[in-house]
């Protein structure tokens, strides 16, 4: 899928690719037809639970983080690498006094040289028991963060995000990895 990123004022220009779906032929190439100008991220959907995307490339540079342009020349083809290697993160929510937070939103947040792909947030919900288990990660360093109630897609938001990370866990996510830690319920803002 080719999601619009950058300014809202074009989104109407947007709509037409925005929600067009390509599902790869057996040789894995495909095609969105009808692009119009302007900056793209890229999203696949449909990945098995431990998959992750690993790059983007366009010729040979990495755009996994800044998107793609498309301008009034067909661009160059893309080249998206999977990985089925991805590492796992579970844990608990917990409370300073040491007692488990149920349903609460965790949040994995990317450190700050790759924040502005958003296909690397992860939000989960913590269960009953304040456990939690998020998998399918791209290796590298995250920070761990948790709140009982913030609103829908702040924990996705930098400004947001740079209010509480200080307080959050940090992990380092290996390929294959399995990371247990505890997250210390964070008080949302007001």
């Amino acid at each position: 899928v080719l999601q619009p990123a950058g300014s809202t004022a074009k989104i109407p220009q947007y709509l037409g690719v925005a929600n067009k779906v390509q599902t790869p032929k057996a040789d894995g190439s495909f095609t969105v037809p009808a692009v119009a100008e302007g900056n793209y991220r890229v999203h696949v959907l449909g990945l098995p639970p431990n998959a992750y995307v690993a790059d983007i490339r366009q010729n040979t540079t990495s755009v996994y983080d800044s998107g793609i342009l498309i301008g009034d020349k067909t661009p160059e083809p893309l080249e998206i690498l999977l990985s089925t290697n991805g590492g796992t993160v579970q844990g608990i929510v917990y409370t300073s006094d040491k007692k488990a937070v149920p349903f609460a939103t965790v949040a994995l947040v990317p450190s700050l040289e790759h924040r502005q792909n958003t296909e690397l947030f992860k939000t989960v919900t913590s269960d009953a028991l304040g456990q939690f288990v998020i998998s399918g990660i791209r290796p590298n360093d995250y920070k761990l963060l948790a709140w009982n109630n913030i609103p829908a897609g702040a924990s996705q938001t930098p400004s947001f995000v740079a209010k509480y990370e200080a307080q959050g866990s940090t992990v380092k996510v290996a390929a294959g990895s399995r990371i247990t830690a505890e997250v210390l319920l964070l008080q949302s803002a007001k």
